[in-house]
């Protein structure tokens, strides 16, 4: 069964990664030159800041720049530094080192958006066109994976997904997708209430629910369309992080608020999901008893030896894969109906 599945997956992929994708190339010389600008001038930012040519990229730079202000750090990873903002924001004591690793995870985002966006789009493009490849056992977790670009993850600033565009005049992207499909499918093998009440109705808006859950003092009626937008945005964050074990350092990160914020809204929503919180406990235990995990689908994800170093990641690759194998099967299947 699950063999028939990736073949009639696989020769349908085919047609995709052979077709492409344009690229508008004007946009891209645009946009790459404007990327460019701004880290540059995030990097000249910090070094007037720490008064020596620090290069951003360096870990060693980097850990003797927060040696300077009496920080030792194992690593300069993007959760540990985050954790520092979190320490010191708000004492004006150390506003040089808040100000210092703010700007680092600025320059680290930029620079990575421009990295695998503008110079690695640059470097692919032939004849107007990128030919991504898709990976039917591209992931640990069983969903479909994309390369050389991936196309599956792009961000959702408009100005780099500005960047792909119909090939053709008259051509429009037509974007097709199951709602809300990974939290429907760990809502079901969960057992859920809370989810599945409001799925089962259709007309509750499930984001705009859980607002005010996690941000008690949130009142629709007294933010801006803007404010709530950002808000159901950062929502999202915690009901999609469900499948993966995200942590709220990541969440603090991306969306640049106190760790203590992001720790308070996790705690709010586990207390509304009892049924989900239960059922990812019993998959981790699962998994550490030595067993395997099956979908509905019959793929089958095995664990080697498990230990105190890579424990953390096998329990989020064994949260994920139930519901994103699923998710990513079912959106296989339709595929290969459609044609």
């Amino acid at each position: 069964r699950v063999h028939d599945l990736l073949v009639d997956a696989s020769n349908q992929l085919m047609f995709v990664e052979l077709n492409g994708i344009a690229i508008d190339r004007e946009y891209l010389r645009t946009l790459s030159e404007e990327y460019l600008r701004r880290i540059n001038d995030i990097r000249e930012d910090i070094q007037q800041l720490v008064g020596w040519e620090i290069n951003p990229n360096s870990l060693l730079q980097v850990k003797k720049q927060l040696l300077a202000y009496r920080v030792r750090v194992d690593s300069t990873a993007v959760d540990t530094i985050t954790s520092l903002i979190e320490k010191v924001d708000g004492n004006d004591k150390y506003i040089d080192l808040l100000e210092f690793c703010q700007l680092l995870l600025k320059h680290r985002r930029e620079a990575k958006l421009y990295g695998t966006y503008l110079k690695g789009t640059t470097k692919r493009l032939y004849r107007g066109r990128v030919y991504p490849t898709f990976m039917l056992h591209g992931t640990t977790t069983g969903r479909l994976a994309c390369r050389n670009p991936n196309l599956q993850n792009v961000p959702r600033e408009s100005s780099i997904r500005k960047l792909y565009v119909p090939a053709k005049d008259g051509y429009v992207f037509v974007q097709v997708d199951y709602s809300q499909a990974e939290l429907r499918n760990l809502s079901f093998l969960a057992k859920d209430q809370y989810f599945r009440n409001i799925f089962n109705r259709g007309d509750r808006d499930l984001f705009d629910e859980l607002t005010p859950v996690l941000y008690p003092a949130a009142r629709r009626n007294q933010l801006s369309s803007a404010q709530w937008k950002e808000l159901r945005i950062r929502i999202k964050a915690y009901v999609y992080g469900l499948s993966y074990g995200r942590t709220e350092f990541s969440i603090a990160d991306e969306y640049n608020i106190p760790v203590s914020e992001a720790r308070a809204g996790m705690r709010a929503f586990f207390e509304v999901i009892p049924e989900i919180v239960a059922f990812r406990d019993k998959v981790c235990q699962h998994v550490l008893n030595g067993n395997y995990l099956e979908t509905p689908f019959g793929r089958r994800r095995r664990f080697g030896l498990i230990t105190d170093q890579n424990k953390k990641e096998i329990m989020n690759e064994a949260l994920a894969f139930l519901p994103q194998s699923t998710s990513s099967d079912m959106c296989l299947r339709a595929t290969t109906w459609a044609r």
